[in-house]
């Protein structure tokens, strides 16, 4: 048997009385650089790429795709050489609305192709990431929903990406994330889709950010699904971790609003 609960997400731009916060994405969102959430660091990880000072907190891990030797762009994500973080998986996703796994179809690129995908922006350098990143779908011809997956290993509460030319979950684009715990296919944890309503744009700062996410009420996530039924969700240094939630950030719980996310529970 099935259930989907409808509980609150929790973001930095909505002001009406929240209810129940089990997500909700970092109060670090407008990105001006003196909020001191988003870091550059142009040695580390690489030219015009962004990193949260969460993902860089001890205990978190980092897949930065900086050190992939495989020719790119690569065919998939699960059979390239060179990942940071040899401990995860990668590959297909789920289609949660039929239960069944979905191939994987994402790719290893650098640069940018017109109709096809687009290096994340830094507004810090104001500026596209130099870096490998990871690109969904690899084959736009294949059945929707495109989709890669990644297991972790572990169980995290905090997800942080540099994600790039955000498009809003409507029409044909669909993009969104969705966090299991138990596996891909097994507790449909949270799903995220763009903090704006996001249009695609290439080089706008609102539609390029460093996106903090982070699980309350004891949840966690040991899985990741990352969508877009068109071109392209791009993302780069990926992290997980069990950073708490900042103090700052909880305090402003109490006075955001709540919009819809799905909790799946399956018996």
């Amino acid at each position: 048997m099935k259930r989907t609960i409808l509980v609150a997400v929790v973001c930095a731009f909505i002001t009406a009385p929240a209810f129940a916060d089990l997500y909700f994405t970092g109060g670090y969102m407008n990105f001006d650089s003196e909020d001191g959430g988003l870091t550059y660091d142009g040695i580390t990880y690489g030219a015009n790429t962004l990193i949260s000072e969460y993902a860089r907190a001890p205990g978190s891990l980092v897949e930065t795709f900086n050190n992939v030797t495989t020719q790119l762009p690569s065919s998939n994500i699960s059979g390239v050489s060179g990942l940071d973080q040899t401990g995860w998986q990668w590959g297909g996703g789920w289609n949660d609305v039929d239960d069944v796994a979905t191939s994987e179809n994402g790719r290893i690129v650098q640069g940018s192709v017109s109709g096809a995908y687009a290096a994340p922006y830094s507004y810090l350098t104001d500026a596209q990431d130099l870096t490998k990143y990871a690109a969904i779908p690899e084959n736009k011809a294949s059945n929707p929903p495109r989709q890669v997956g990644v297991e972790f290993g572990a169980d995290y509460k905090y997800l942080g990406l540099h994600w790039g030319s955000m498009d809003a979950f409507t029409g044909g684009w669909a993009q969104k994330i969705d966090l299991y715990t138990g596996g891909i296919g097994g507790t449909l944890v949270a799903t995220i889709v763009s903090p704006n309503p996001g249009d695609g744009n290439w080089t706008d700062k609102d539609t390029n950010r460093y996106v903090n996410i982070f699980l309350t009420d004891g949840l966690t996530f040991d899985s990741a699904v990352f969508q877009s039924n068109e071109y392209a969700f791009e993302l780069d240094n990926l992290a997980v971790g069990v950073v708490p939630i900042p103090g700052a950030v909880l305090l402003g719980v109490l006075g955001l609003g709540a919009a819809g996310l799905r909790l799946r529970k399956r018996a």
